[in-house]
């Protein structure tokens, strides 16, 4: 086992996924992605429901509430893997997917076929902004900077 383990610890990118943790952290990335979206859901839910014509604005705010909550989960997959703004899209994706099936075989489609589509293709490019804006700038740290910055501090 540990010839497996020390074979494939180096395996990932220079964001910090290293081995097993990388699908950890996308696990992890999207359980947040799903308790927050419950509780986006749940709070559009309850504003509509206070006001005077609930039918008018109950799509536009589940919406809303879905594509916020992809943004901020890109933001928050893009900081939990160290940067890696590539996660946010493939976790975007794979809620993309997950809800297309499920609103597929459990509701049907109820709106045009074209219109269904566009909506579950640009959730992931949705997360993957929130993915962009999250990884912050990139640093240099190359050992010429490093000491600058140590003769600076030691003055």
């Amino acid at each position: 086992m540990q010839e497996f383990y020390k074979k494939y610890k180096k395996i990932g990118n220079k964001s910090g996924n290293k081995g097993f943790g990388a699908p950890v952290k996308y696990a992890v990335s999207f359980a947040a992605l799903l308790i927050l979206s419950a509780v986006l859901l749940t709070a559009a839910c309850l504003a509509v429901y206070n006001t005077a014509d609930p039918d008018a604005f109950e799509k536009p705010a589940s919406y809303a509430a879905l594509y916020v909550s992809l943004f901020i989960s890109g933001i928050v997959t893009a900081r939990v893997t160290n940067g890696a703004a590539l996660s946010s899209l493939i976790v975007g994706a794979v809620f993309s997917a997950v809800l297309m099936l499920v609103s597929l075989f459990c509701f049907g489609i109820k709106m045009n076929v074209g219109i269904w589509l566009l909506l579950h293709l640009s959730l992931p490019a949705v997360s993957f902004v929130g993915g962009m804006l999250g990884k912050g700038r990139e640093r240099k740290t190359d050992m010429k900077s490093i000491r600058k910055k140590y003769k600076k501090l030691s003055r």
